[in-house]
C-alpha cells in the first residue's frame, strides 16, 4: 500500500476578501482609540468592511470589527504585544518602522507556539524529503501555495514576520500564483516554525511537494478560462455597443439618415447596459489592480487604464440618466477593456508557454504509474503518482512510453531521447546500469528501470529549482521597471492635468475628450512588457536547446565577456577517463591497487572517479578525507593509502621514495597511489576531446564583445586553467590552439588567474565541470557548468549545459544577441508610439476609441516580437 502522506491539508475557507493594505490614514472627523467603534469601518485598517463581513476581534476587552483575516490577526497581535498606543497616534507614527516591530514580534513570539507540531514533519528529515529542497551548501527551500495571498501588503507582512524569525531567511512571494518560496540559510531554524508563523497571520499555506506542478498548473488554467470568459463578454459588448453607436453616428454626424429621439435614446439606454456588464464584469481586474496600487500609495500600470476607464463610463451614465445629451462614450470604454483584456490575455498566454521545462514534461507523464515496491520481504505492485516515487521502486517500460522518474537501467536495452531535458536531438543507445532521465521517451526495445531517488532529487525537480534561481535573480530588475513604471504614470497624470488647464481655454467642451484620449494612449503597457517578454522567451528557447539560465542576467554579462577561461577535465574532453596504463611500483598486484583506488574513489565526485566505477571492490574504506584540488586520503584494512596528484603523493613521503625515474612528459592524465612509506603505482587515464571544443573555440575567435569592440576590435581571449600535469595540458591546449594555458592549479590558484584577468579590466566567463571548479565559478563574471558536474559547481553556475555540448554556447550567445536587439526594438517601438500618440491626443486629433486600439495593438506587438526570438537562426550542434 502506498504510504500515507505525512501532511494533511487543513479544509477551513477563507473568506474571498482582497485584503487592504495596512496604511497610516487620515483620521480627521473619525473617532479612533482604542475604545471606539467606527461603523461600516475595519478598525485597524480603516477600510470598508465588505457587505456580508462579520469578523471581529476582541481587544482590551473589546469587540471591534475587521475586514479580513490579515487585519484581524495583526489587530490581534498588536493587542497580545501591548501596543494599543497605536490606534490612539498612530496619525503621527511612521507606518514602517511600527509594522517592521509589530512583525518581528509576531515572529519571535509564534516560533514557541504549540500550534507549530501541525508542520513538525517538516523538521524531519525522512517525512520532509518530499517537501523540502536540502542543498549540497546547507540550504533549505520550501514552497508553500498561500491561500489569502492577495496583494503586496500581504507579502509586506509575511515577509517582516519571517524576518522577526531569522535574519537568514530568503523570501519571494508571486501574488499572481499564490506562490510562496522561503530560503532558510540557518540549519538550525525549523521549518514549521516559517510555516506556522504565516498560518497564525491569517493566511493556510499549503506545503508544494518539490517538482510538483500540477497546482501550479491547475492555476494557470483557471487564469486562462477567467481571462477568455471576460474577453467574451468583452468582444460581444463591443460589437453590440458599436452597432448603436454607428446608428448614432450616421445620423447625427453624417447626416445620412435622421433617427426619432426615443430610438436614439433607447440605443443610449441599451448601449449603457451592456457597458456596464463590460466595464464591471470584463474590466474589473484593471479596478482592482488599481485599488491595490493606490492603497499601496504605487502608481501602477492599471491606474491612468481604470482612470480612463472610469472616465468613459461614468460621465456617460450621467449624461444618459440626466438627459443632458446624447453625445457618450460607452464605445471607447468597451472598445478599451476589449482590446486590453485581449492584450493581456495574449501576454499571460506567452508567460504561461515560457515558464518552466518542468511542467512540460510533467505534463507528458501519465497521472499514475504501478511500480513494483519492495515492502519488507516481498514485492508488492503498487499505483502511485510519479512524484511519490522513492528509491528502488521499479517498472517496465516498452517502446513508446515515457520515463516517468529518474532511474537506471536494471534489464533490457533501448534508444532513448532526451531532447525534451537536454536539447539533445540525437537517439543515445542505453544498456544495463545506464542512468535514464524522467521525461526521456522509449523509441524502440523494452526496458525495466529503477529509480535512483525520490521526485525532490529528479532532474526535473533540479531543473524547475535552476529556473526559480533564475527568477529570484530578475527581482531587481523587475523592481527597477516598476519604479520606472511609477514615474512614467506620475508624469502621465501631471500632463493631462496640465493639457486640460490649456484646452479649457481653447475649447472647454472637448477637455474631457481629450484628457480621456490621453490616459488610454499613454497608457506604459507597451514599456512593462518589453524587457520580461523578450527575457522569457530567450529562457525558453534556450531551455529547448540544452541551456539552462539560472541567473537571467548571463543574458547581458555573455555579450560583454572578453576572456573566456575553460578547465580540462569533464570540460574540454569528455568527461568519460577510462584507464589507459598501469605502471606497479611495488610489489603489490595490479588487480589490488585498482581495487584499493576503486574504494577511495567510491567516496570522490570528481570527473576522474568515474574512470574506476566499474571495478568491484569488496575492501571498505574509513577515516575519508579528501583534499579538494590534490586526492584523497583513507584507511582500507588497517593501513592508511592516499591516491591523487603526484607532488601531493610525494610530499610526505620519505626522501628516497621521491626519486622515480618516471616518465614526467605523459601527455595524458595520471593518479598516484601510495601507502604510509612509498608509491604503489602510477595509473594514466585517458579521456577524449570533445569534438565540439575545436568548432566553439574556433568560432570565438571571430566573436567580438560589446566590451573590446568598440577598442582594438579584437575578438575575445580564451584560457585553459587546469590542476592536470604540465605535459597533459600543454598538449590540449595545442590541439585546440589555446596559447594562454596553466597547468597544476589548485582551485585558490584558478580563483587567482580569474581575479588578475579582471584585474586588467576585461570580463571573465568561466566554464567548469566538477567540484573544484565551484569556488572558480563563483568568482567569475559569467559562470558555465557542465550537467555532468557536481550540484556544487551547478550550483554557482550562472548557465547550465545540460547536454554537455560546448556548441551550445553558440546558442546562448546567438540568442543573447537577438534578445539584446529584440528588446531594444520593443523599448523604441514604445518610445515611438508614446511619441506620436502623444502629440496627436494633446491636441485632440486622437479619439479615445482609436486611442484604445492604438494602445492595445502596441502592447501585442511587443509581445509578437519578443517571441520571435523562440525562432532564432542557430548554427547546427550536433556534435558533442
Amino acid at each position: 500500500m502506498q504510504s500515507a502522506d505525512p501532511y494533511i491539508e487543513k479544509q477551513d475557507l477563507i473568506q474571498d476578501i482582497k485584503k487592504p493594505a495596512i496604511r497610516r490614514g487620515s483620521l480627521d472627523g473619525i473617532k479612533t482609540d482604542a475604545t471606539s467603534k467606527p461603523q461600516a469601518l475595519c478598525f485597524h485598517c480603516l477600510e470598508p468592511i465588505p457587505k456580508y463581513g462579520n469578523l471581529s476581534a476582541e481587544l482590551d476587552g473589546q469587540l471591534e470589527p475587521m475586514c479580513c483575516i490579515g487585519c484581524k490577526a495583526a489587530a490581534e497581535f498588536i493587542s497580545q504585544r501591548g501596543l494599543m498606543r497605536f490606534y490612539q497616534h498612530r496619525d503621527r507614527l511612521d507606518k514602517e518602522d511600527f509594522f517592521a516591530d509589530v512583525a518581528n514580534d509576531i515572529g519571535d513570539s509564534r516560533a514557541s507556539n504549540d500550534a507549530v507540531s501541525e508542520w513538525q514533519f517538516l523538521d524531519s528529515p525522512t517525512s520532509a524529503s518530499a517537501y523540502v529542497d536540502q542543498r549540497p551548501d546547507g540550504k533549505r527551500e520550501i514552497t508553500l501555495l498561500v491561500d489569502g495571498l492577495y496583494c503586496s501588503s500581504c507579502t509586506w507582512l509575511i515577509e517582516r514576520a519571517l524576518n522577526g524569525l531569522s535574519n537568514s531567511i530568503e523570501f519571494q512571494a508571486d501574488v499572481d500564483s499564490r506562490r510562496v518560496r522561503v530560503l532558510v540559510v540557518d540549519p538550525l531554524l525549523a521549518l514549521s516554525s516559517i510555516v506556522n508563523t504565516i498560518a497564525q497571520l491569517g493566511y493556510q499555506p499549503s506545503p508544494c511537494k518539490v517538482g510538483d506542478f500540477s497546482s501550479i498548473q491547475q492555476l494557470a488554467k483557471q487564469q486562462s478560462n477567467k481571462a477568455v470568459k471576460r474577453i467574451v463578454v468583452a468582444g460581444f459588448g463591443m460589437m453590440q455597443v458599436m452597432t448603436y453607436a454607428t446608428a448614432g453616428y450616421f445620423a447625427n454626424t453624417v447626416g445620412l439618415a435622421s433617427m426619432d429621439p426615443e430610438q436614439e435614446r433607447f440605443f443610449l439606454l441599451v448601449s449603457m447596459l451592456v457597458a456596464t456588464v463590460v466595464v464591471f464584469y470584463s474590466g474589473k481586474p484593471f479596478f482592482d489592480n488599481a485599488l491595490s496600487d493606490l492603497s499601496n500609495r504605487h502608481l501602477g500600470m492599471d491606474v491612468p487604464v481604470s482612470l480612463a476607464i472610469a472616465g468613459a463610463y461614468f460621465p456617460s451614465v450621467y449624461i444618459v440618466l440626466s438627459g443632458t445629451g446624447s453625445h457618450v462614450y460607452f464605445d471607447s470604454a468597451v472598445m478599451f477593456v476589449f482590446f486590453l483584456s485581449l492584450g493581456r490575455y495574449i501576454e499571460m498566454r506567452a508567460r504561461h508557454k515560457l515558464s518552466g521545462s518542468g511542467r512540460d514534461v510533467q505534463a507528458l507523464l501519465p497521472s499514475s504509474i504501478e511500480v513494483q515496491r519492495t515492502q519488507g520481504s516481498q514485492v508488492v505492485p503498487t499505483l502511485i503518482k510519479p512524484i511519490d516515487v522513492v528509491s528502488g521502486d521499479q517498472i517496465q517500460l516498452r517502446q513508446g512510453a515515457i520515463v516517468p522518474f529518474d532511474a537506471r537501467i536494471t534489464g533490457g536495452a533501448g534508444q532513448f531521447d532526451e531532447s525534451l531535458l537536454t536539447g539533445e536531438a540525437l537517439a543515445i543507445n542505453k544498456c544495463v546500469a545506464s542512468s535514464v532521465l524522467a521525461g526521456s521517451k522509449l523509441i524502440s526495445g523494452t526496458v525495466v528501470l529503477e529509480s535512483t531517488g525520490c521526485w525532490s532529487t529528479s532532474s526535473i525537480a533540479k531543473v524547475q529549482n535552476a529556473i526559480n534561481s533564475a527568477e529570484r535573480s530578475s527581482l531587481q530588475e523587475q523592481q527597477g521597471s516598476r519604479l520606472l513604471g511609477r514615474y512614467f504614470v506620475l508624469a502621465v497624470l501631471l500632463l493631462t492635468v496640465v493639457v486640460a488647464i490649456v484646452w479649457s481655454f481653447i475649447a472647454p467642451e472637448r477637455v474631457f475628450e481629450v484628457c480621456l484620449a490621453m490616459l488610454i494612449a499613454m497608457c506604459p503597457c507597451a514599456f512593462a512588457l518589453a524587457s520580461p517578454v523578450g527575457r522569457s522567451a530567450a529562457t525558453y528557447s534556450l531551455r529547448r536547446k540544452g541551456v539552462l539560465l539560472t541567473n537571467n542576467t548571463a543574458l547581458n554579462s555573455v555579450l560583454n565577456v572578453t576572456r573566456w577561461c575553460f578547465d580540462k577535465t569533464g570540460t574540454l574532453t569528455r568527461g568519460c577517463p577510462s584507464i589507459y596504463k598501469v605502471s606497479l611500483l611495488s610489489t603489490v598486484s595490479e588487480d589490488k591497487c585498482l581495487e584499493i583506488i576503486a574504494c577511495l574513489e567510491k567516496g570522490s565526485d570528481h570527473v576522474l572517479s568515474t574512470a574506476f566505477n566499474d571495478i568491484y571492490t569488496g575492501l571498505t574504506a574509513t577515516n575519508f578525507s579528501q583534499e579538494i584540488g590534490q586526492g584523497i586520503s583513507a584507511t582500507v584494512d588497517g593501513s592508511v593509502y592516499r591516491v591523487g596528484k603526484r607532488s601531493w603523493i610525494l610530499e610526505p613521503l620519505p626522501e628516497k621514495a621521491q626519486g622515480l625515474g618516471l616518465n614526467t612528459m605523459s601527455t595524458r592524465s595520471e593518479l598516484l597511489l601510495a601507502d604510509a612509506n612509498e608509491v604503489l603505482a602510477i595509473v594514466q587515464l585517458e579521456d577524449e576531446t570533445r569534438p565540439s571544443a575545436s568548432a566553439f573555440l574556433s568560432s570565438l575567435e571571430g566573436i567580438k564583445s560589446s566590451q573590446n569592440s568598440s577598442h582594438d576590435g579584437q575578438g575575445v581571449g580564451l584560457s585553459l586553467l587546469s590542476g592536470d600535469h604540465l605535459a597533459s595540458v600543454e598538449s590540449l591546449a595545442k590541439e585546440l590552439a589555446i596559447s594562454d594555458f596553466e597547468a597544476g592549479l589548485l582551485p585558490s590558484d584558478k580563483v587567482g588567474q580569474i581575479r588578475h584577468h579582471q584585474d586588467l579590466g576585461e570580463v571573465v566567463a568561466m566554464v567548469g565541470d566538477g567540484i573544484n571548479d565551484a569556488p572558480v565559478l563563483a568568482a567569475a563574471d559569467l559562470s558555465i557548468a557542465m550537467a555532468s558536474g557536481s550540484e556544487l559547481a551547478l550550483n554557482n553556475a550562472d548557465v547550465v549545459l545540460l547536454s554537455g555540448n560546448l556548441n551550445n554556447l553558440r546558442s546562448l550567445i546567438a540568442t543573447a544577441r537577438k534578445t539584446s536587439m529584440i528588446t531594444k526594438q520593443n523599448f523604441a517601438w514604445a518610445l515611438v508610439y508614446n511619441a506620436i500618440a502623444l502629440p496627436l491626443a494633446a491636441t485632440g486629433v486622437l479619439t479615445p476609441w482609436i486611442a484604445a486600439l492604438g494602445m492595445s495593438l502596441s502592447s501585442v506587438l511587443v509581445v509578437l516580437n519578443a517571441l520571435r526570438i523562440n525562432y532564432s537562426e542557430i548554427p547546427n550542434t550536433t556534435q558533442h
